[in-house]
């Protein structure tokens, strides 16, 4: 059982993963503004998203029962076994976190862009003002 929750582990590290591998994409696309490309981007980002966060009750559970089956093996086992959960979960914790601040600086260029181009198009709000 515990290797089921390892190997479970496993898969929601490459999922972050994934996750943080097309964030960094996307910001690579939003500066060369291809917007076709980054509705492609963005769009297997929510869908990715959305699979993660389908999977954040039953993600936490499983941490939960890791933990547990770690700490009731013998202890010459235990100890490979608790590391083992500690590792990974210690990198979805770093992963998660690299994701969150991808998602803000990528947040923060495609508002500077937009803010851009709504000057570019509509221009300054003061230079047009009535005296």
């Amino acid at each position: 059982m515990l290797k089921q929750a390892l190997e479970e582990l496993d898969g929601e590290v490459s999922a972050y993963r994934r996750l943080s591998s097309m964030l960094d994409k996307q910001f690579q696309v939003a500066t060369r503004l291809d917007t076709a490309s980054l509705a492609c981007v963005s769009e297997a980002i929510a869908q990715e998203v959305h699979c993660l966060e389908g999977r954040r009750r039953q993600r936490s559970q499983l941490l939960t029962v890791a933990s547990t089956l770690a700490n009731r093996l013998p202890a010459a086992r235990g100890t490979v076994a608790h590391r083992a959960v500690e590792q990974r979960c210690t990198e979805l914790k770093e992963l998660a976190t690299i994701c969150k601040a991808a998602t803000l600086r990528n947040g923060q260029l495609l508002a500077s862009q937009y803010d851009a181009m709504q000057r570019v198009l509509q221009g300054e709000r003061h230079t047009y003002a009535p005296a």
